[in-house]
C-alpha cells in the first residue's frame, strides 16, 4: 500500500471526554471560589426548561426586537441575563451559552422567537434571535408562560 493510503503512527486522533454529572451536582461550577456567576449558573440551571426560557423571554427578549447590529446572538442574551456586574464573565462562560441555548430552543419550538442570520458589511455570517410577533403578543399580554406550558390561548 502506497503511504498516501496508509496509516502513520504520528496520525493524531480526536480525544473525546465524556463526563457523568452527578445529580446533586448538575452543572460543575469550574471555580472553587464561588464567584457571583457561579451562584447565577446555580439558580438558572435550578429552573424548569419553561422557567428558564420564560425568564429569556420576559427579560431579554421583550426588550430588543431588533438591535443596530442585528438580532441577538448567544452571548449577547447571556450577557443581558445576568446583573451587569457579570456580564462579561458571562458573555464567555460556556454553562451560560449552553443554558441559553435550551432556551432558545424551547422558545423557537413554542413559536415565539426565530433565527435569523446576516452579515455586517456582507463579510462575516451572524446567526442571532429575534422574537416573533406572538412572542411580542405573549409578552404584551403577559402570556409567555401560558404559551410555553401548552395552554389554548
Amino acid at each position: 500500500m502506497s503511504p498516501l493510503f496508509g496509516k502513520k503512527d504520528s496520525d493524531a486522533q480526536p480525544t473525546f471526554v465524556v463526563e457523568r454529572r452527578d445529580a446533586s451536582n448538575p452543572v460543575p461550577t469550574g471555580n472553587a471560589s464561588g464567584s457571583p456567576l457561579d451562584g447565577e449558573v446555580a439558580r438558572l440551571s435550578a429552573l424548569s426548561l419553561e422557567d428558564l426560557a420564560a425568564e429569556v423571554m420576559t427579560q431579554v427578549m421583550g426588550f430588543t426586537v431588533r438591535s443596530d447590529d442585528g438580532p441577538l446572538e448567544l452571548f449577547n442574551i447571556a450577557r443581558v441575563l445576568v446583573p451587569a456586574e457579570m456580564r462579561d464573565a458571562a458573555e464567555s462562560d460556556p454553562r451560560m451559552r449552553d443554558l441559553v441555548g435550551e432556551a432558545i430552543q424551547v422558545l423557537e419550538q413554542s413559536r415565539l422567537v426565530r433565527l435569523e442570520t446576516w452579515s455586517q458589511q456582507g463579510q462575516f455570517p451572524h446567526v442571532g434571535y429575534i422574537a416573533t410577533r406572538l412572542g411580542l403578543t405573549a409578552l404584551e399580554q403577559n402570556n409567555v408562560a401560558h404559551i410555553l406550558a401548552g395552554e389554548p390561548q
